[in-house]
């Protein structure tokens, strides 16, 4: 997994990109079943890390059995965005976020659980590293979750009451 990504920084911050991965797969890990390894390569696709065949090949190097490398395939499946400016280009990028939360608000209770670890982390990267983007990415967060409930309930309230936390605090 680090020689995947390598030197990969988060843009801004100088943060190596396998700590934002590590972070929400360990929140993850706690809250469903194949959290970790979806945690893991839940951005692999998404960031062109590495291709499906690729990462099928990874996890069967793990000893995965293929019933479970389908479940943590259909996850990180789930978990990339499908509305990207490269496949919908004429789409303004309020409108392709619109249609990406309509999407993940369907995705399976599992992909959900592990998008709200994903938020986690991202809202305080944004506070720490863009503060003055974070109260519009909270609201934004805040409505995302609101639509997003299918998954861990105790995981969806954290993520909703550290938002509810942080706008307060501005």
């Amino acid at each position: 997994m680090k020689k995947k990504y390598g030197g990969k920084i988060i843009p801004v911050s100088d943060v190596p990109y396998i700590d934002h991965v590590m972070a929400v797969a360990e929140i993850a890990a706690n809250y469903a079943v194949f959290g970790y390894e979806a945690g893991l390569c839940h951005d692999m696709l998404e960031d062109h890390i590495c291709t499906d065949v690729e990462l099928i090949d990874a996890l069967s190097s793990c000893a995965y059995s293929l019933a479970e490398i389908n479940t943590i395939m259909v996850l990180v499946l789930e978990l990339t965005d499908k509305y990207t400016s490269g496949a919908f280009p004429k789409l303004s990028k309020k409108e392709r976020r619109r249609k990406e939360n309509k999407r993940l608000s369907k995705v399976s209770a599992t992909a959900q659980t592990i998008k709200y670890a994903d938020l986690l982390y991202n809202m305080d990267w944004k506070l720490r590293y863009e503060p003055e983007k974070a109260k519009r990415y909270l609201k934004r967060k805040i409505r995302l979750l609101q639509r997003m409930d299918k998954g861990s309930t105790a995981l969806r309230k954290k993520a909703l009451d550290h938002a509810y936390s942080c706008i307060s605090c501005m």
